[in-house]
This record gives structure tokens, sequence and C-alpha cells, in this order.
């Protein structure tokens, strides 16, 4: 592992990895439930159920991947052959995931269960070793914080090159231009300014309180979103844009604590679980995407939503704009909670950890311990 000061063309190296990543994962994030619902023509209801059973896939999945990755021996390392062997076969599903075949409901029904599942599955065996590399690319803290930043300012790029390619789409297939492809492109905006603060900021204050803080800011931004009249569409722009320098900012935060747990548990224990770390993390993170997405398809199904409708009924839209405002305030607050309890791997404790660690020594004083933890 490295300590040293990475060069700039590591840093862009290691990001052009999420860059390619983020088209298809903003895609799916961003596009997979409209794709499926009013392009493909599938219930909302079986989509929302399908993008959860897929989870409980993740749950087998990604540890297997993690602990595999962890016990790889080969000439590219542990982590990088899982990268360079599983992007073919990952482009591949993108494309048969993305495609309309002229099926039956039903057909059309299984052909998505059996797409969507082989592309969550190989963006696990890609994507869990990609990230797992930032752990061991670098030990030193402030160069973890640049090297993530880099990573989602090339993510975020990535992000924008779908919403671009779904602009093209949107206008000219779905006949459906204007606002939702303007709202995608200040949000990304927003994204690379968010990335590009992460290190000045961390580099000022503790990354754990401007972690928190930043969620805390975001539930505020959120609650205030929701008593934004529909029309007033200068005042949403704005609050897209900061939404998107938030989430951003405190993206890169979050992988770089992950790191830092790896450093702890190899303190802890002496055993450097790096992979199987960030198998948990990605898994936690699919599963709050496929709760998410199930919440959606249930709730608009609910509430009676029509793809066919030229609008939407009034409980339709009330369910809609609680999803994008008052949910997503409850779980930024509850990140922000969790954290500031729970998580005390502050600046001059993993100090102490990093000093020992390269001189091969782990923890022997739970007295110690505890009295570092307080600080």
């Amino acid at each position: 592992m490295k300590s040293e000061i990475l060069s700039v063309k590591e840093k862009i190296g290691y990001g052009m990895g999420d860059a390619a990543s983020h088209i298809i994962f903003d895609n799916v994030m961003l596009y997979m439930m409209f794709f499926y619902t009013d392009i493909f023509g599938i219930p909302a209801g079986f989509v929302g159920t399908m993008f959860l059973l897929a989870r409980a896939l993740d749950a087998i999945s990604d540890p297997c991947m993690g602990l595999l990755a962890d016990r790889t021996r080969s000439r590219w390392g542990k982590f990088r052959p899982w990268v360079l062997f599983g992007a073919l076969p990952f482009g591949i599903v993108c494309v048969l995931a993305y495609s309309t075949p002229d099926l039956s409901l039903n057909g059309k029904m299984i052909y998505a269960a059996i797409t969507y599942t082989l592309l969550t599955l190989l963006y696990t065996v890609v994507n869990i070793p990609y990230c797992a590399l930032g752990g061991v690319i670098t030990n030193d803290p402030t160069q973890r914080i640049s090297l993530q930043s880099w990573r989602f300012v090339l993510a975020t790029a990535g992000g924008m090159l779908s919403t671009v390619l779904m602009m093209y789409y949107v206008t000219w297939i779905l006949g459906k231009p204007g606002v939702f492809v303007a709202f995608l492109t200040t949000y990304c905006v927003g994204n690379l300014i968010g990335s590009a603060l992460a290190k000045p900021l961390t580099d000022w204050k503790c990354k754990v309180s401007v972690f928190c803080w930043t969620n805390a800011l975001l539930a505020v931004i959120s609650v205030a979103m929701f008593f934004v009249p529909m029309h007033a569409t200068i005042a949403m722009f704005v609050f897209i844009f900061v939404i998107g320098v938030l989430h951003q900012l405190v993206t890169p935060i979050q992988w770089v604590m992950m790191s830092d747990t790896v450093d702890y548990g190899e303190w802890c224990n002496g055993k450097r679980l790096t992979g199987i770390s960030f198998a948990g993390t990605l898994f936690v993170l699919k599963l709050g995407l496929a709760l998410g997405g199930a919440l959606i398809g249930w709730m608009l199904a609910g509430g009676g939503y029509d793809a066919a409708a030229k609008t939407q009924n009034s409980a339709t839209i009330s369910i809609i704009i609680a999803l994008f405002t008052i949910v997503p305030a409850i779980c930024y607050l509850l990140s922000a909670a969790i954290a500031k309890r729970y998580y005390t791997l502050k600046s001059p404790f993993l100090k102490t950890i990093l000093e020992q660690l390269a001189q091969g020594a782990h923890r022997n004083e739970q007295e110690f311990t505890h009295k570092e933890l307080q600080n």
C-alpha cells in the first residue's frame, strides 16, 4: 500500500473507473423505473418487487464477492483482475437490459427480471473490487479524500454523459423534452462543484463533522422543497443545484470513512478485510436503492399511477412530492445522527492508528482505546 502523494495521473486513472460505472448506475437510479413502466410497459408494482428481490440476491452475492476478492492472488493483485475481466460481460448485459424485445406481458416481465438480475450481479463483480482499490492505493487520509474527490468528479462527468444521451432519447423517442433534462444537468453541475469542495473542507474541518452537518443541511433543504409551489420553477432549480453540491460533497467523505474502518479493523484484529468491508457497504447501498425503488413502485401503484395517462391524479402527485422531499429528509437526519453517535474514527485517533500500523503494531491496551475514542 502506498503512503506517498498520489499523482494526478493515478487519481484520474482511478476515477475513470467510476465514470464508466456511473453512466450505467445513474441510468438505473434515475431512469430504470420509468423505462420499465412507461417504455417497456411493465406494471409499477411488479417493478418495485423485482428491485427488492434482486437485493435479496445481493445479500448473498456481495459478501461472497468481497471474500473472493480478498482471497484472490494473481499477477494483477487482488482486485484489478475482477475489474479487467468483468467489464466486457457487464457492458453486454447493459445493452440487453435496455433492449425492448416484442414479447407478451409475462414474457416482458421474465426478460426484465433476468436481465436486471444479471446487471446487478455483474455490477457487483466489477464494482466491489473497484471500490476496494480505493482503500489500498494509499493509507494517507488526506490522499484518500483527494482520490475519492477525483473519483466522484469523474463519476459525475459520467453521470452527465448519461444525462446528455438521455436528452436525445427523451426528446425524440419519448417526446418529452424540457425541464427534466435541465434539472438533471443542473444537479450534475452541482455534483461537480461538491466533489471539488470535499478535500478543502475536510482539510479545514474534521470529515466526520462535515459529513454530519452536510446531511443535516440536506434534510432542512429537502423539507423546504416540500413547501415550494409546483409552478416555482426557478426556486426548484436553485434547490436542486444546492442538493447536487451537498450530495457530492458528502459522498467522497463517506467512502473515505469506509476506508478508515478497514484500517481500524486491521489495527484491532490484525486482519485487513478490504473486499468484504466494501462489499458490505455496497450491499447496504444497493439495498437502500432497492427499498427506495420498491417503495416508489408500490406507492405509485397504490396511488393509481397510470403510465398511459396525460396527467396523474392528485394522490399520485402528492406521493411523488413526498418521495422527493420528506422521505429523503428523514434518511439524511438518520445518517447524521448515526454517524455522530457511532462513528468515532476522528482525526487524532485515526492518526494514532495509522502510525501504529506503519510500525506493525496493533491495539493492545483497551483503556488507551477508550480514552482516545472520547477525544
